[in-house]
């Protein structure tokens, strides 16, 4: 069966069918990597405390294998993907309650793994579940019962070399369309964009590129017309729709460095883009009929493997040592906060500010104006490990992250 929609309306219809309850406040519905619009932005009213606690009080954890992909949810089972020392797995958890419902093998390992899986899974308003493999397998389960629809073993049919980058599998299964996913793959030297198709998994569309890097897809709408846009290992690459497939529309050169891109790219409002990688940051319009682009401005600090936010003008940058506040128009640097850190996962709030760094450290941060100022502050967990997690926000004051070794509701309340 085939859905024709637009990916907005795909999102519209997946808000609706979230509107749910879970512990007396309304669901957030939270169904992909960044949430629904892939903007790091909640859209629910927090209910900030008085004071913020000393502690987060945990409503529920689950035990849990290795792996940096973030949490999901369809308003019923949290969804997670993780390993053991032999398998790859894609585990359901009760919202309410953290209960493991099912678990499915995504992937079975003959040898030691030296990665962790990083892609986070997509999850739709129909009930099912698209998972891109730590080893480059994408499946399509069904949500209630993880029993697999079908599968596309792609790294049997990569023939340049040993599917993955220097770091693994990390590009995160988006829509394009509501009836095609999207995602960049590749090795170090050669690479390829696919859009698959939802139904059965089977080539909608493919073009050839250079390396990927490890960003994922982001969809948006230029001059009208439905895109999309990447990092490769050392650009930004962006497509258009043309009939029933995406086809090349611009580029920009963005170096990699060692690691290669990792961020994703981020839209600034009609016809704009940003993006950010090891050396700096780049607003870009997007010039009529979204052919080619130019340079808007630019800032000399970089956010390395972390996606920045925007809100109300602002937008707020982690660049390793610092979170930065940009105004949005021009990249002025309006104030900054000392923050260190390889990695953080930014999430806009409100007139709060959450950061996740790669540690598991967490620190809620006030942004109703320019000033930056940390509101709450709540240290890594004592487990060894490292998280390079997002967290999930769930309810007004509820949210699931995950530490190494466990999954856990907080609140603040």
């Amino acid at each position: 069966m085939t859905f024709q929609l637009s990916s907005s309306v795909l999102i519209l219809l997946f808000s609706v069918l979230c509107a749910s309850l879970f512990g007396g406040e309304t669901v957030v519905p939270w169904s992909a990597f960044r949430g629904p619009k892939h903007d790091g932005v909640v859209r629910i009213t927090m209910q900030p405390p008085a004071a913020w606690p000393k502690a987060l009080k945990v409503v529920w954890e689950a035990n849990i294998g290795a792996g940096f992909s973030s949490p999901i949810t369809d308003g019923t089972y949290v969804f997670l993907q993780q390993r053991s020392d032999k398998e790859e797995l894609i585990v359901a958890y009760d919202l309410a309650t953290g209960k493991a419902m099912w678990r499915t093998a995504t992937a079975t390992f003959k040898e030691s793994q030296t990665h962790d899986p990083a892609p986070t899974p997509l999850v739709s308003p129909y009930g099912l579940l698209f998972v891109h493999s730590l080893t480059g397998t994408v499946m399509c389960l069904d949500a209630k019962s993880g029993k697999q629809t079908w599968k596309r073993d792609l790294p049997s049919e990569w023939k340049a070399g040993l599917l993955g980058q220097s770091y693994g599998i990390a590009a995160s299964p988006v829509f394009g369309t509501a009836d095609t996913l999207v995602f960049a793959i590749g090795d170090k030297k050669n690479g390829k964009v696919l859009g698959l198709k939802t139904r059965d998994g089977s080539t909608a569309w493919e073009h050839v590129t250079a390396a990927p890097g490890y960003s994922t897809f982001l969809p948006f709408t230029a001059s009208g017309l439905p895109c999309i846009a990447t990092m490769l290992y050392d650009d930004m690459v962006a497509y258009k729709k043309e009939g029933d497939a995406f086809k090349p529309a611009f580029s920009f050169p963005v170096r990699g460095g060692g690691d290669g891109n990792s961020s994703m790219p981020m839209l600034l409002g009609d016809n704009k883009l940003l993006i950010t990688s090891l050396e700096a940051t780049v607003a870009l319009n997007i010039l009529p009929g979204a052919a080619t682009c130019s340079e808007a401005w630019r800032v000399d600090s970089g956010g390395d493997l972390s996606t920045p936010v925007c809100v109300n003008g602002r937008i707020y940058l982690h660049n390793v040592y610092e979170l930065m506040c940009l105004n949005a128009a021009d990249g002025k640097l309006l104030s900054k906060l000392a923050m260190d850190g390889q990695y953080c996962a930014l999430l806009a709030w409100g007139d709060v500010l959450i950061c996740r760094l790669h540690d598991g450290a967490m620190k809620f941060v006030d942004i109703k104006g320019e000033t930056l100022k940390v509101l709450a502050a709540y240290p890594a967990p004592d487990a060894p490990g490292e998280s390079w997690s997002a967290p999930m926000p769930v309810s007004p004051t509820r949210i699931i992250v995950r530490s190494p070794g466990k999954l856990q509701c907080l609140t603040w309340e």
